[in-house]
């Protein structure tokens, strides 16, 4: 397998997408209908294709390029999760592409190779959420567009203002896709400063195209009186967590442990050898911050589900297929590229189908929502949760903006405030469930201190409350 994509002929890719359809069948053919993740962007683009606005009438940290794109899709398909899927694969399929001719027009190895591609759609298949059409999964597109364009720049002997432009934007988009992938703006400035005499216009016109789709996005929502929803949805969710946190760091890293192992040895590998051009070598430090700025990123995630390690991938590949490459004998190259095949996989697999895992909590029962004992009475409802349960939602419509519970407990925790009592009231009022179920035990207060409410809804057993 490795000495088929060494070599350098572009249908090789029509391989590689027939090897992510292959490896994604298994997670095809037995899911259930949606993931957890999955089942928010639905509920979230649907409530947006009824007409709410983002961040106003619908809280929720995801970033509004990627809330955009749910909305278009609720939009044309309605809460089909198959749309989601197909274009996520899609997706996936471009970012190898791309990742490989990113590597090629740049010489970053000693020969043309398409094993990044390879490489980048086994790392993607380590999971079943992690080739759907996620934030995260938007936010890398934009981000190989940026680390394309400032390795231009950084072997370029004609400086151009305009590819240091661009690049910030397009690291900008990333953000504006998946707030956490901002943060890959330190590795381009850190590129720059280390491997450049960049002059210090650049570093401006860098920044300057990195703040310019957050302030436009401001301006927008500023024009709409809704600047300080952005705020407290978007620009504040770095300090959100969800509190039905499914993993843990080590958890996380221990799903994709065999391919660590193999990249740390192949960093040993690479430092070992002197027969890499100065390019090269720059390429090779700069995966290396990118890789560092990644375990940043990783720990900012709102849901910490293994998505989050996807923002891993570009360089964990770059460094993956140059194992393949250093090696010469065919046959160890060979095996160590199908050990990583089974170890990526087979971990992937045997934690989904629960057959082991390296932690309970992701097992298939933890990660695909499971039927709550409120199906029967939500079941085609319009439902206001009050708790960080979304699988609530599975077969009913979101009612009032309180979907995410780290941005909705600060209103719901305070009944006693008269301007959250009245705002909830209003929101309640205007967009009334059909019912309430109250997993924090929060909803008596603002009944009990709000006739108008109190009046529209009668308790019928603990925490449930139905429309009169």
């Amino acid at each position: 397998m490795v000495s088929l994509f060494k070599i350098n002929d572009p249908y090789r890719l029509v391989l590689v997408f027939f090897l992510l359809i292959l490896f994604r069948l298994p997670y095809l053919l037995n899911s259930s209908p949606v993931s957890v993740p999955e089942l928010e962007w639905l509920v979230l683009g649907e409530k947006l294709a009824s007409g709410a606005k983002l961040y106003t009438e619908v809280y929720h940290p995801t970033g509004p390029l990627s809330a955009g794109i749910y909305w278009i899709f609720s939009e044309i398909f309605g809460r089909s999760p198959l749309p989601l899927r197909i274009s996520g694969i899609l997706l996936v399929f471009i970012e190898a592409s791309f990742l490989s001719f990113i590597l090629i027009n740049h010489k970053a190895y000693n020969l043309n190779t398409y094993l990044p591609s390879l490489v980048f759609i086994i790392l993607l298949s380590f999971f079943p959420e992690s080739a759907l059409l996620s934030p995260q999964l938007i936010s890398m597109f934009f981000l190989l567009m940026a680390f394309n364009l400032i390795f231009s720049h950084v072997e370029s002997r004609v400086k151009s203002d305009w590819v240091v432009l661009y690049s910030g934007f397009y690291t900008g988009l990333a953000g504006l896709a998946y707030l956490p992938s901002s943060l890959f703006i330190l590795s381009i400035l850190a590129t720059l400063i280390l491997f450049t005499n960049t002059v210090g216009r650049r570093y401006f016109l860098l920044m300057y195209g990195f703040i310019t789709p957050y302030i436009l996005t401001w301006l927008y929502f500023f024009w709409k009186g809704d600047a300080d929803m952005l705020m407290t949805n978007f620009f504040m969710s770095f300090a959100y967590k969800s509190t039905n946190l499914p993993a843990n760091h080590i958890t996380l890293l221990a799903l994709i442990s065999g391919p660590v192992i193999f990249m740390v040895f192949s960093i040993f590998l690479i430092m070992t050898r002197s027969n890499l051009i100065s390019l090269q070598v720059i390429f090779q430090n700069f995966m290396f911050i990118v890789l560092i700025t990644g375990l940043a990123v990783f720990s900012l995630d709102y849901h910490f589900t293994p998505l989050c390690l996807i923002v891993l991938f570009i360089p964990m590949s770059f460094y993956l297929s140059q194992l393949f490459v250093i090696i010469d004998r065919r046959w160890l190259a060979e095996s160590l590229f199908y050990a990583l095949l089974v170890l990526t996989l087979g971990n992937g697999y045997l934690s989904f189908f629960g057959i082991f895992s390296v932690d309970e909590r992701l097992s298939a029962k933890k990660y695909i929502p499971a039927e709550t004992r409120f199906e029967v009475i939500t079941n085609g409802k319009k439902v206001l949760y009050i708790g960080d349960q979304p699988e609530v939602y599975m077969n009913a419509r979101l009612a009032t903006p309180y979907f995410s519970w780290a941005i909705s407990k600060k209103y719901l925790k305070d009944a006693d405030d008269p301007e959250i009592l009245a705002e909830v009231t209003q929101q309640i009022i205007a967009d009334s469930p059909d019912v309430i179920i109250d997993g924090e035990n929060l909803i008596a207060g603002f009944f009990s201190r709000s006739p108008q409410l109190e009046a529209k809804y009668r308790e019928d057993g603990e925490g449930i409350y139905y429309l009169r």
